[in-house]
């Protein structure tokens, strides 16, 4: 029996392009009149010629071939789209950068951040896949894993964001439990938690990955064992660019992401009036707000204004003006500050009312 270990190296040229758009990104989300800008540019300038220069611009062989004594045996190679893949991902997360940047459409947005997490991990899927023999068992292991980690984060998710509509809203738990607003959370703390966590799964998987070939030769029956081991650093490295990325755009906007996913989710399960006094209702014309219906005479009241939301409870009442609205506070401190609040107003009142 021989053995034989191949290994397969992509061209430097790919860390390169990864490298430039990762720069780029920075360099859109950076003020433009940073100090650091001018030393982007001449890291741009570096890197565009090192790309001209470079003798290898090609990505990577397509087919790895296999001969035996009398014939070939031809099998396809997914690592060279794994490679495509995560560099498609690349270039439509700077399409992402950009057109939250400057574009700010939000369907052109929400499309390129789509189709580049889709090709990341369509890339990392081709990575794994690209084994056979013992490695597909071991996949299969790897990929049980991969989904109780993701059963486990989703529980997780799910109950931190009950938990905040509870406090957001003012809502028990079953209450909580049948509002759009839980997903809307749900969306947001997985775009903070699911793409790093993704990432280093995906990074963990591909950091090490070997094929199997079994070639058995007619004449005096040898048995050739071939090992060919893929690097993983053009998967794993762009990984990190990648989510990177995002992360610094979602960080820089994160405030404006999450006020619309919060605001969209509470426009699909509420109203602009409520119901008191045996009469609609409604706010000022100049205030922009929605009401959620909990029972008869228990609104909750959402006011829209220079990109923040603020929660009331709404009470109806039996005289003019027929309801009543009260701040919900979510902050312990705020909670404290207003029972103190309220503890010296009942004071005065006594007092009052003694001396009358």
């Amino acid at each position: 029996m021989y053995i034989r270990v191949k290994r397969i190296n992509p061209p430097m040229t790919i860390f390169l392009y990864h490298l430039l758009i990762l720069l780029l990104s920075i360099t859109i989300l950076f003020p433009h009149k940073h100090a650091a800008i001018p030393i982007l540019i001449l890291m741009y300038s570096l890197l565009a010629i090192a790309l001209i220069v470079s003798p290898r611009s090609w990505l990577i062989k397509r087919n790895k071939k296999a001969k035996s004594n009398r014939g070939r045996a031809s099998r396809k190679s997914l690592y060279n789209n794994s490679i495509v893949s995560m560099l498609f991902s690349a270039v439509c997360m700077l399409g992402f950068v950009f057109s939250v940047e400057f574009l700010e459409i939000i369907e052109v947005e929400i499309s390129f951040a789509i189709v580049s997490f889709l090709s990341m991990f369509l890339s990392g899927y081709y990575f794994i896949s690209n084994s056979e023999g013992y490695s597909v068992e071991r996949n299969k292991t790897i990929s049980w894993a991969i989904r109780i980690v993701f059963i486990l984060l989703s529980f997780s998710i799910l109950s931190w964001a009950k938990g905040a509509a509870m406090g957001y809203m003012d809502l028990t738990y079953n209450d909580a439990s049948s509002r759009m607003i839980i997903y809307a959370y749900v969306l947001i703390i997985s775009l903070i938690v699911a793409s790093p966590i993704s990432g280093m799964i995906y990074m963990v998987v591909c950091f090490y990955e070997i094929k199997v070939v079994e070639r058995v030769y007619k004449k005096g029956g040898v048995t050739k064992i071939m090992h060919v081991k893929y690097n993983s650093w053009p998967i794993t490295i762009p990984l990190v660019m990648i989510t990177t990325s995002f992360l610094m755009c979602y960080g820089k906007y994160h405030k404006v992401v999450d006020s619309y996913i919060v605001r969209k989710s509470i426009e699909s399960e509420s109203t602009k009036g409520f119901w008191c006094g045996n009469g609609y209702k409604a706010l000022g014309a100049n205030t922009d707000a929605r009401f959620i219906k909990l029972s008869d005479k228990d609104y909750r009241a959402f006011i829209f204004k220079e990109g923040e939301i603020r929660s009331y409870r709404l009470s109806c009442l039996d005289s003019y003006p027929y309801y009543k609205m009260k701040y919900i506070l979510t902050e312990p401190e705020n909670i404290r500050v207003q029972m103190k609040i309220d503890e010296i107003s009942h004071d005065i009142k006594n007092i009052g009312k003694r001396k009358g």
